[in-house]
């Protein structure tokens, strides 16, 4: 069992007593991986959002053409929506 003051010991000497007692002192990085873990989890989420959003705003431009029914994109400005995305 490794002993120390508070007060006045210092780290070199608690390192070495710990080695003395025929273990390793290692900095502690687990909370280092953790937030790694968390902020790689934050960037999934949001590119998993950006997806999504690109997705709906496909079909939502995709989705007269199908649904379209005989003249119902004949009109103009229907016609002129459903196609500016396409560069036509």
């Amino acid at each position: 069992m490794v002993r120390c003051a508070t007060t006045g010991t210092r780290m070199a000497a608690i390192v070495a007593a710990i080695r003395r007692a025929g273990y390793d002192a290692l900095p502690d990085v687990a909370l280092s991986a953790c937030q790694a873990r968390m902020l790689e989890y934050r960037a999934a989420v949001w590119h998993l959002f950006v997806a999504a959003f690109c997705a709906m705003q496909v079909m939502r431009l995709a989705m007269p053409g199908y649904g379209a029914v005989g003249d119902d994109l004949a009109h103009p400005t229907c016609a002129n929506c459903s196609t500016w995305p396409a560069g036509c």
